[in-house]
């Protein structure tokens, strides 16, 4: 499993070997979408991806729609910006409009921008500052969260139902996707029919 230091270990390590091949591909976006889906996953934290909320494409919230709607300091929203400029001011214009709290929209970009008053990720090929990024919101989700996921020497282990959102139906996903809590890697013995039944 993946500790907190782990989590931007791998995030560096990813990026230093497929950074340069998804530039010349011109995929680095979506490189870092997937690489942010896959290691929130990992570090169990609360978070829909690709949702759509009051309309406008959301790449993650956390910990959910519902949180947004009804507490958005509550709430986390992080956004890919695309290269161009028109395009990336029109998808900040957009978080701001669903999240009225400023420090709670989060951009990752390709390169250095500054200038939107919120915080930001750069992607680069040595991991940049968006390595950290998932630690980062797993601090804005709670303090101990990474402790489910970590080694023995990660400290006190929360109980991941703890930190399980309410019901999955709870918040509006698009069709076709969840509230994303993290995986189990085996089925739950409950689950499980016994032998020749």
């Amino acid at each position: 499993m993946l500790g907190e230091g782990r989590i931007e270990d791998a995030a560096r390590h990813i990026l230093e070997g497929c950074h340069g091949q998804a530039a010349e591909a011109g995929a680095v976006q979506e490189l870092a979408t997937g690489m942010l889906h896959y290691l929130l996953t990992r570090a169990m934290v609360p978070s829909q991806r690709k949702v759509e909320y009051r309309g406008i494409q959301v790449d993650v919230v956390v910990p959910d729609l519902a949180t947004l709607g009804s507490d958005p300091a509550g709430a986390l929203v992080v956004c890919v910006l695309p290269d161009d400029p028109a395009g990336a001011a029109a998808r900040v214009a957009e978080m701001e409009s669903i999240q009225p709290v400023a420090g709670n929209v989060w951009l990752v970009r390709r390169g250095a921008g500054g200038g939107t008053g919120h915080r930001e990720f750069v992607v680069s090929g040595d991991g940049g500052t968006f390595a950290g990024i998932v630690p980062e919101i797993a601090g804005f989700a709670g303090p101990s969260r990474l402790g489910v996921v970590g080694d023995q020497a990660s400290g006190p282990r929360s109980s991941p139902a703890s930190k399980t959102p309410a019901s999955p139906g709870s918040a509006r996903s698009t069709p076709g996707t969840e509230p994303s809590t993290g995986t189990s890697s085996s089925p739950s013995r409950s689950r499980r029919s016994p032998p020749g039944s």
